[in-house]
């Protein structure tokens, strides 16, 4: 889903399922451009890439910035035998696009803003903030060693935090166990866990049920970008977690009355 200056682009299809790709109203009298670009297919990549070229072909050196909440191909980060490293070549195709910056919301690793040229990172405090306005947080949970590791040194929330740990099968990826790390007595606690991904929530699933065990109270939970395959997997249905917050990064399904959706 791709946006010009706020006017979506691209929203219709010729029979054989080309993008019809319009040319917003505004757009000759604009002076600076930014694209949103929200990604559901490839075809989006594709919208992309004609939509700059025809910004550049029509304008004397435009200033373009780029928003890109959540980048593509984001999860194959480095070499690894049989796959390819999508990430590198997805960061040069927006690289070759010369955008004058790009603004991405919790890359996944710090491979993505190292890949990506004149990228800007936006502050994820201010999502966490709005969490923390509209419930009340006793406890915020890293889910693992590696998101505890990320955020405790980014988030300025002044809350006192744990962690857990899984381990994973590593020939399906299946979570076998989990464990709570210096659990504190959260007997009637409520409890914020922060991550930066949500596909169908396994690992939330598992560290909500353990939270309820230990007597939590409310649970809620925060990722920047949450997949429509969340409604594929159990956390939807059960009542370990009571509210998820989420940006618009990726979801289009929010049709689920424990989501809510906090991009603006």
């Amino acid at each position: 889903m791709i946006s010009i200056n706020g006017y979506p682009i691209g929203t219709n299809c010729y029979p054989n399922n080309e993008r019809i790709l319009e040319i917003p109203v505004m757009l000759p009298f604009a002076e600076k451009f930014t694209i949103d670009f929200k990604y559901t297919t490839d075809i989006d990549i594709s919208i992309l890439m004609m939509a700059k070229r025809y910004i550049d072909d029509k304008f004397n050196n435009p200033e373009v910035t780029l928003i890109m909440k959540y980048v593509p191909y984001s999860r194959m980060d480095r070499n690894i035998k049989g796959y390819m490293f999508s990430l590198k070549y997805f960061c040069k195709i927006i690289n070759d696009l010369n955008f004058h910056k790009v603004m991405v919301l919790d890359a996944h690793s710090n491979v993505t803003t190292a890949l990506l040229d004149r990228c800007v990172e936006l502050d994820v405090n201010q999502y966490i903030y709005k969490v923390l306005n509209n419930v009340h947080v006793d406890y915020i949970f890293y889910p693992d060693a590696g998101s505890m590791t990320r955020y405790s040194k980014t988030l300025k929330t002044g809350q006192s935090y744990f962690y857990g740990n899984k381990k994973r099968d590593l020939t399906n990826g299946q979570i076998i166990s989990y464990e709570l790390v210096d659990c504190p007595d959260i007997q009637g606690k409520d409890i914020l866990i922060i991550d930066d991904l949500c596909a169908k929530g396994f690992t939330f699933y598992n560290a909500g049920q353990k939270l309820k065990e230990k007597g939590a109270n409310n649970i809620y939970l925060y990722v920047s970008h949450c997949e429509d395959s969340i409604y594929k997997g159990e956390l939807i249905k059960s009542d370990f977690v009571d509210k998820v917050f989420t940006t618009d990064s990726i979801l289009t399904d929010w049709s689920s009355n424990l989501l809510c959706d906090i991009s603006n």
